[in-house]
């Protein structure tokens, strides 16, 4: 994989980061051939921050992604997708955080979503309009005992709403 990376602070609130890769992904397999692909990718990922004081901070990120399929003697599939994610942190200093994005990201698709290399490519999503949400809270209750309560959201092509909700407790010796 190559990328590159850049970062210019506008000021002491705004920065704006670009990266940019390229790359291969490549599964093979004897025993099953049928499941072998060599992805080549490339991303472009823009990013905007705004941070408004030292507890506060939001994103806005753009996203395109384009993948396809070069193994000759498998599936054909391609796909490109745009993605645009706000996402915003709270913290206080190390006793509590709270994280929140939401994510639309546009799939363009052309394979069978079903077979491996369709899974890789899609990566958890679907063909047509995918919306992605999370919320997470991170609080240190003591010393040595942290706080995790987590909710994901999702929503992708034509299924129904996904709801995901996880907490933890971690005990720090």
């Amino acid at each position: 994989e190559w990328f590159l990376k850049s970062r210019v602070n506008i000021n002491r609130t705004i920065s704006i980061e670009s990266s940019w890769s390229q790359g291969q992904n490549e599964t093979i397999s004897e025993l099953a051939a049928n499941r072998n692909f060599r992805i080549q990718f490339y991303e472009l990922d823009n990013q905007l921050k705004y941070f408004i004081n030292q507890k506060l901070r939001f994103g806005l990120t753009y996203r395109f992604t384009d993948n396809q399929n070069v193994q000759a003697d498998t599936d054909h599939a391609r796909s490109d997708s745009h993605e645009l994610k706000v996402d915003g942190t709270f913290s206080q200093s190390t006793k509590m955080s709270i994280r929140f994005d939401a994510s639309f990201v546009q799939v363009n698709f052309d394979g069978n979503p079903n077979s491996p290399v369709g899974f890789a490519i899609l990566n958890g999503l679907q063909k047509g309009q995918n919306f992605l949400w999370n919320l997470s809270l991170d609080r240190q209750l003591s010393d040595n005992l942290r706080l995790n309560i987590g909710y994901e959201g999702r929503k992708t092509g034509n299924s129904r709403v996904i709801h995901v909700g996880r907490a933890q407790v971690a005990a720090i010796f």
